[in-house]
Formats: C-alpha cells, sequence, structure tokens
C-alpha cells in the first residue's frame, strides 16, 4: 500500500511540473511576447527587438533545463526571474518596477529550492495586480533567512502596489472570456505534495491584502517559505 501511495504521489508530482511548465510558456504568454517583438520591428527598433528575443531564448532554455529538476540552486533562479522581469518590462513598456534584495551574506550556490514556485507569484501581480492601475507598479522581492529549533527556514516575500485581489476578482467577474491564471494553484499542490514526500517539512504560502490608511486596497503581500 506504501509503495502504491508512493508511485501515485510521484506521478502527481510529474504531472504538475509538467502543467507548471505548460503554465510558465503557455501560447499566450509566448503570443504576447512574439507580438511585442514584432512591434518593435515595425518601429524598426531592432536592437530592442534582438535583445527581447534574446531574452526571451534564454527564459525557454532555463524553463526547459528546469522542469527536469527537483532542485535548482537560488542562484540558478535568481537568473530565472531576472529574465522574466526583463521580458515583462519590456513588453508592459516600464509600467512596473521590480526591485530584489537579497542578504550580502547569502551563498547563493549552496541554497537549493524546487524550481518553478516563486514565478507563478509575481506574474500575477503583473498580470492582475496592475490591470488599470494608473499609476506605476512596483513589486519587491525580499529573500532573508530565519532560524528556529528545528531547522532554517528561507522566507521570499513578493510585495505589490497593485489594485489587490478583490478588486482583481471583481474586474474578473465582468471579463468571463479572460484567462485565469492556474499557475499558482498548481503552486501550493506542488508544495503541499513536497511536505508530505520530502525529509524536510515546512514549504508554505501566505498571502495578505494589504490596505492604506483609509482602509483602501493597495497591494498584495506573499510570503513563500523554504526549509533548507
Amino acid at each position: 500500500y506504501q509503495e502504491r501511495k508512493r508511485l501515485e504521489i510521484a506521478e502527481k508530482i510529474a504531472e504538475l511540473e509538467l502543467k507548471a511548465l505548460r503554465s510558465q510558456m503557455n501560447p499566450h504568454f509566448i503570443f504576447n511576447a512574439m507580438n511585442s517583438i514584432q512591434n518593435y520591428m515595425l518601429d524598426n527598433d531592432v536592437d530592442t527587438a534582438l535583445s527581447y528575443l534574446s531574452d526571451f531564448a534564454k527564459l525557454i532554455r532555463i524553463t526547459l533545463d528546469n522542469v527536469s529538476k527537483k532542485f535548482v540552486t537560488l542562484e540558478e533562479e535568481l537568473n530565472y526571474l531576472k529574465y522574466y522581469l526583463s521580458l515583462e518590462q519590456m513588453r508592459f513598456d516600464k509600467k512596473f518596477e521590480a526591485i530584489i534584495n537579497l542578504p550580502n551574506e547569502f551563498d547563493y550556490n549552496q541554497i537549493l529550492i524546487p524550481p518553478m514556485i516563486i514565478q507563478p507569484f509575481i506574474e500575477n501581480s503583473i498580470k492582475h495586480g496592475f490591470v488599470n492601475k494608473l499609476d506605476k507598479g512596483l513589486i519587491k522581492i525580499d529573500f532573508f533567512i530565519s532560524d528556529n529549533d528545528t531547522n532554517a527556514e528561507l522566507h521570499c516575500i513578493i510585495e505589490d502596489n497593485g489594485i489587490g485581489r478583490t478588486k482583481s476578482r471583481e474586474m474578473n467577474q465582468n471579463q468571463p472570456n479572460k484567462q485565469k491564471s492556474r499557475g499558482t494553484k498548481i503552486t501550493t499542490e506542488r508544495l503541499a505534495l513536497l511536505n508530505q514526500t520530502h525529509e524536510r517539512k515546512g514549504y508554505k504560502i501566505n498571502i495578505t491584502d494589504l490596505y492604506n490608511d483609509n482602509e483602501e486596497p493597495c497591494g498584495t503581500k506573499v510570503d513563500i517559505t523554504f526549509p533548507i
């Protein structure tokens, strides 16, 4: 029974990893990226088009490399996020700014985390948090390590100044044909399975809605915890 259960979980993990790959390289994203490159070409901005195409090719290569790995170094994950953010900033014409903060004492090659966990939440901020936002968007991505009695944990805090989840849901209800993001749901399921199968437990996600002094939504904060 235990062996059959382990096989079932292994198959589920493989299935979710494939879904995660498809969700990150979905036709919608690829079409938008190719469309942006074509627009730069039409505007005779060949240098920008070539830069965009180069980053897009690197992003696809890293995604294909990572899908076969159970863990990647934090440095590899950061490279992936930087290419992804660069593409999205170009595509949205610098409508948002992204800041990544890491402590200087981090040894990026020694910290291992599952791939394709952080990106879906950043994508949510861009696709849902900044839609119809008049002022410039900001995404802050902070990493820190906390120590407790049993083991150390890596935290990744993703905070945006978007319209918030409630407003985003209202807008999605008014647009029935709008594509829904499945990346975060798949990611949550993957972390639940990792907690079942890995020796180190403690993978978790905590999402907080942010409000200003007038109790108006002013963004979203996501805390992703990785046992290390």
